[in-house]
């Protein structure tokens, strides 16, 4: 297909010159050497503009050229299926995340129990109080930790 400037891409696309030069340095849109292929357009945007003999027009008459139906909407589909299974394995990630600071505090907690040598059932309402001190104490620590490591 035709090799096109980044005005001309953006024209052709019907974005700005920004969003062009934003996907080219995010590497969505590929160059060849300082100009785009319009197939790199059909492949990003889905369409451009381009007059009936196939050339690209500038002016009002245009008609909108897309990249053949169902093969678009399977690119899209399957994009899609990508973005979320990403976003599972982050979702699953998180609450492995929270699973461990939950056991965490719970360690501590038996932790704090038997350095200041209670038993479980033992005088409650004063060593409540201790262990949810020192229980968020432990929880803002297993937070920290757990940003600087990520």
């Amino acid at each position: 297909m035709a090799l096109v400037s980044k005005s001309k891409a953006a024209k052709l696309a019907g974005v700005s010159r920004t969003t062009i030069h934003r996907y080219v340095t995010d590497g969505k849109l590929s160059m060849t050497g300082d100009q785009i292929e319009t197939s790199e357009l059909l492949r990003v945007f889905g369409s451009i503009s381009m007059n009936s003999a196939g050339h690209v027009q500038d002016s009002k008459n245009v008609q909108h050229v897309t990249t053949g139906g169902q093969g678009a909407g399977q690119a899209q589909i399957e994009l899609m299926g990508r973005v979320i299974d990403d976003l599972r394995a982050d979702r699953d990630n998180w609450r492995n995340k929270a699973d461990e600071l939950v056991e965490l505090l719970k360690a501590e907690q038996d932790n704090i129990r038997l350095l200041t040598h209670q038993s479980p059932g033992t005088n409650r309402s004063e060593s409540l109080g201790v262990l949810v001190v020192a229980g968020l104490a432990v929880l803002v620590v297993g937070v920290l930790v757990w940003l600087a490591l990520a």
